[in-house]
């Protein structure tokens, strides 16, 4: 009995992993598109697969589902141990070109989805790359993205795509920060106010703004202070793009300093981590963690033991809150 069973498992297993590396391409679901151009998609998409995986592929032609059939019963019916399901939507007028967007999911015999992709042809005269593409994604499970190369790139990824028109945000800026410094008594903290303007294009906003540095200083205190007028430029990207939507970004921040000793003119580039509400209204109001590094010479003061001006480069840590409109 041990030795019967081994021998069909040795017939068997052969058998399976045939079926295994048999692909069936099932005929393309078409809407808006002509059965005679939803046919070609799917001879196309099925020579390209063919090609991607080195397996056999059973064609559209001979992969029609008979009456009542499933996808997953006619896989097995054909000895393939995976299947594509395929759907063509075409946009515009059946008579010209239009764009046509391919969807296509990848399941084994048992209609368990095993990868899907899709991606658009702006006409008929591009499916032939769009098929070659979609059917290397498939095989290797990966993003239609990741299977570009000089040779396949297709019509709409070769024209330059449409932008909307930056969206303005214009309001005001309040800050406070901790310059800190590693010699001397240090410093007293800055405060800021000024103007601020954001530029956004989708996913990323350009900074534009200008304002005053203000010394937030005691006559008992013991640390030097500067101020000063400031512009900044930076850019920014958003994380997500949801309503509330965090973002992280840098700049410098060009700026004319009034303190005891050092340079009056500075430059201080910053990083900074920030939170965008309301992106949805036109009111909005953020909120940015900001790291800046002065790279002139800030005077210091005094040191206790005596002695000339000191001065440092302050790394300035601050909170700043702005409204815009």
């Amino acid at each position: 009995m041990m030795r019967w069973s081994l021998l069909v498992l040795a017939v068997l297993m052969p058998l399976a992993a045939v079926a295994a590396e048999k692909t069936a391409v099932f005929p393309v679901q078409g809407i808006n598109v002509s059965s005679g151009e939803a046919d070609a998609i799917g001879l196309l998409l099925a020579q390209a697969y063919g090609q991607a995986s080195g397996q056999e592929v059973v064609l559209p032609m001979s992969a029609k589902l008979a009456d009542g059939e499933s996808y997953s019963s006619a896989a097995v019916r054909l000895g393939a141990g995976e299947y594509l399901e395929t759907s063509a939507v075409g946009l515009g007028s059946v008579d010209g070109d239009r764009k046509i967007i391919l969807q296509s999911v990848r399941r084994n015999s048992r209609g368990e989805t095993l990868f899907s992709a899709s991606m658009n042809a702006m006409s008929m005269s591009d499916t032939d790359k769009v098929a070659e593409r979609l059917a290397q994604a498939l095989y290797r499970k990966t993003a239609p993205a990741q299977t570009r190369n000089l040779e396949n790139i297709t019509l709409s990824e070769g024209q330059t795509p449409n932008r909307t028109s930056s969206q303005k945000v214009i309001g005001v800026k309040f800050g406070f920060a901790y310059p800190a410094s590693g010699s001397g008594r240090g410093y007293d903290g800055i405060g800021s106010v000024g103007f601020d303007m954001r530029l956004e294009f989708n996913q990323w906003f350009l900074e534009f703004g200008a304002g005053a540095i203000l010394p937030a200083t005691t006559s008992q205190s013991m640390r030097a202070s500067y101020g000063g007028v400031f512009a900044e430029i930076g850019g920014n990207y958003y994380l997500t793009d949801g309503n509330v939507s965090p973002y992280l970004g840098g700049g410098i921040s060009p700026r004319i300093i009034a303190s005891d000793g050092g340079s009056p003119i500075n430059f201080a580039p910053y990083v900074q981590a920030g939170l965008m509400f309301n992106r949805e209204s036109r009111t909005r109001l953020y909120v940015d963690l900001r790291v800046a590094q002065n790279i002139a010479a800030v005077g210091q003061g005094t040191p206790a033991s005596g002695g000339g001006i000191q001065s440092g480069y302050p790394t300035e840590i601050g909170l700043q809150i702005g409204i815009g409109f």
